[in-house]
């Protein structure tokens, strides 16, 4: 399967790539500012620099690299940047979305279109009880949700075989992320301010990337999917189960209100995301949060082998 990635460069597309490479994929990595690592690139059919903003450069990616599928993953994703800066906002989420899509709908034969979006198409006010669904009405309150679902709506008007994949808040190896800031802090002995009052469905990266591999052995009529884990917690919470699971001082954890946080825009509530849909096409369990920090410690351990050989 030959795949252009988008964003490769970033944290969630880093661990797609390298899990997608272990199950045979041909990876065409696409990157804009940001380098890719060495180890990363020795694994990569090619490395492409692309402004994905110029449709012309577009075209010319996708007609050369024919892949099979296109993962979109590429994004403004730093929220107060993206409030400071709409225009640009709307450049690298909306217009690079429709320059992709739109490159691909002229070549054609493409199996499969997934572009990775945002719980955060919701504004965490009144969340069901089991979560939001996919049928839940969208309300974006950032500049970069409203982006984020612009593009949604682009991707799902498309007559090529696409998925919207909803992500809630990701996890996993390395010092990226949010899981990354912590464990840093964490070790440094510095306190980890956490919310108590913001609840998510954190989601390890693994989960993604067998999420990816697995829509595209299937066919289905589905064009929107939820991809949350099978856990709704504080942010306090989560790092109160990283602490037990890595051995941490919990002590270091300073717990705080969102309602505190300035900045342009409240952040919301709770974003808790019903991922059944998902489970009930691919029938696999998503990994609780103390199986993904043991599958985490594998991964690290396994690399530390591998740099010391």
């Amino acid at each position: 399967m030959r795949c252009l990635l988008t964003g490769a460069s970033g944290y969630v597309g880093q661990n797609i790539l390298s899990s997608l490479v272990g199950r045979g994929w041909e990876i065409d990595a696409i990157v804009f500012q940001n380098e890719l690592p060495q180890s990363l690139q020795a694994i990569c059919e090619e490395v492409i620099a692309c402004d994905l903003r110029d449709r012309e450069s577009v075209r010319k990616l996708v007609r050369e690299s024919k892949p099979d599928i296109i993962l979109h993953g590429a994004a403004m994703a730093n929220v107060l940047r993206c409030e400071e800066n709409p225009e640009e906002a709307f450049r690298c989420n909306v217009l690079s979305t429709e320059n992709l899509l739109s490159a691909a709908e002229a070549v054609g034969e493409l199996k499969r279109f997934f572009y990775l979006s945002t719980d955060m198409v919701f504004d965490g006010a009144e969340p069901p009880q089991e979560g939001f669904s996919e049928s839940a009405l969208a309300v974006p309150r950032s500049q970069y949700s409203r982006s984020k679902f612009q593009a949604e709506c682009i991707v799902l008007g498309s007559t090529l075989p696409v998925a919207v994949l909803r992500l809630a808040l990701v996890f996993g190896p390395g010092k990226g992320g949010f899981l990354g800031w912590m464990r840093e802090r964490f070790l440094s002995g510095e306190r980890v301010p956490l919310f108590l009052d913001e609840h998510r469905t954190p989601v390890s990266v693994f989960d993604i990337a067998e999420t990816i591999f697995q829509l595209s052995q299937v066919e289905t009529e589905e064009r929107l999917y939820h991809l949350g884990g099978p856990e709704r917690m504080s942010r306090v919470e989560f790092g109160k189960l990283l602490a037990r699971s890595f051995g941490y001082d919990p002590l270091l954890i300073e717990v705080r209100s969102r309602l505190e946080n300035p900045g342009p825009f409240r952040r919301p509530g709770d974003l808790s995301l019903d991922s059944g849909r998902l489970s009930r096409t691919l029938k696999f369990a998503f990994r609780t949060l103390d199986e993904a920090f043991e599958k985490i410690k594998e991964v690290e351990a396994e690399g530390q082998e591998s740099e010391d050989s």
